[in-house]
């Protein structure tokens, strides 16, 4: 049977059974991750849809996290705040500057602080080692930019959780469901054949 021809207590029930088998099905969450793997490129923030991890969505603690590493030169030049703040930081990055040209192409690690079931945001450091002549300077520079940098990409995650909570509520949408209505059969009672 088509969904149109269905009784009204039969939708309903056809709409419930829909939610509930899309709820186990998170095929919705890797299309959001995809995007932002190549958005968090374009800002210097190599990452893959395996190191990106939520929980959601109605729970104290839900959130979204990714580890992966920064390029600290792109990802300075895509937040110009940033990189104003912390101008002697990005000189650093800079092959040709006379500060420090040992620093140019340097990367850090996003990584995970805590590994049971919490993944938002604060889950998340930021890490580095180098090695260059001068160690301090650039250990000095670099923490004075780490809050920054970091609520950036802390920032990030707040909008991948916020996307991916918009995906999971519209995959759960009768919109969804009348979308993909045309594509099933019915029995008479609303379930699924």
């Amino acid at each position: 049977m088509q969904y149109n021809e269905l009784s009204d207590e039969a939708k309903e029930r056809a709409f419930e059974s829909f939610k509930n088998r899309e709820i186990y099905d998170n095929h919705w969450a890797h299309w959001v991750f995809d995007d932002w793997v190549e958005r968090l490129e374009d800002v210097g923030i190599t990452t893959s849809p395996d190191q990106m991890i939520y929980s959601g969505f109605h729970s104290q603690g839900d959130g979204a996290s990714f580890t992966g590493y920064v390029e600290l030169k792109t990802f300075l030049e895509a937040h110009p705040d940033v990189k104003a703040r912390h101008s002697e930081l990005y000189l650093s990055t800079i092959p040709f500057d006379k500060l420090s040209d040992d620093y140019a192409g340097y990367t850090l690690n996003l990584q995970r602080t805590q590994h049971h079931h919490y993944c938002h945001e604060n889950t998340i450091t930021l890490d580095w080692e180098i090695w260059t002549n001068d160690v301090g300077k650039f250990d000095k520079v670099m923490t004075d930019a780490e809050p920054d940098i970091l609520e950036q990409c802390r920032g990030y995650m707040r909008q991948l959780y916020r996307e991916l909570e918009n995906a999971y509520e519209y995959e759960q949408s009768l919109d969804c469901f009348l979308e993909m209505v045309d594509y099933q059969d019915f029995e008479e009672d609303g379930s699924l054949s």
